[in-house]
């Protein structure tokens, strides 16, 4: 069925493992398998260095705007349609709507609503206004010291 070498199929829907493992492995593997319950299920996840999907996306953020000036610009254009973005999408779960039915209740299409959860573009106000109007909601912006050590006393807020 494959074209593994070492690879063989068994007589129920499972594949078998190759017969000669890679040095070291093999200890990986029985360790691996004497945390597993009777059901299939991990008991206990074994600590690595790195996560089993690679590293964490803030993490090579980080590493790549102190090695590059230019990622570092383009980074801080974003910075306020990205932060915008998270607050569309925080939105929009909370309310529970899929893009398609937040797109319809704002007479709008679900690729506008991608490209607003994209992170690359600001809404207007009235794109705001719109989005706020269809969960009920108002939308409120303002002006806040951004070197304000109490925020409560130093912002100016209003309800549009």
């Amino acid at each position: 069925m494959t074209s593994s070498p070492g690879w063989a199929p068994c007589r129920g829907s499972h594949l078998e493992p190759p017969a000669a493992m890679p040095r070291g492995q093999e200890a990986d593997v029985l360790r691996l398998l004497e945390q597993l319950n009777k059901s299939g299920k991990m008991l206990a996840m074994l600590r690595s260095r790195m996560s089993p999907v690679g590293a964490a996306v803030a993490g090579d953020i980080r590493r790549k705007e102190k090695a590059d000036a230019e990622y570092r610009k383009v980074r801080a254009r974003f910075a306020r349609a990205e932060a915008v973005a998270r607050l569309l999408i925080q939105f929009r779960m909370k309310h529970n709507l899929t893009q398609e039915q937040l797109a319809r209740l704002m007479g709008t299409s679900a690729p506008a609503i991608s490209r607003l959860e994209s992170g690359t573009h600001v809404p207007s106000l009235t794109t705001l206004s719109r989005l706020a109007e269809a969960a009920g909601e108002r939308l409120v912006i303002g002006f806040e010291k951004a070197n304000a050590a109490s925020p409560k006393g130093d912002r100016t807020l209003v309800a549009v």
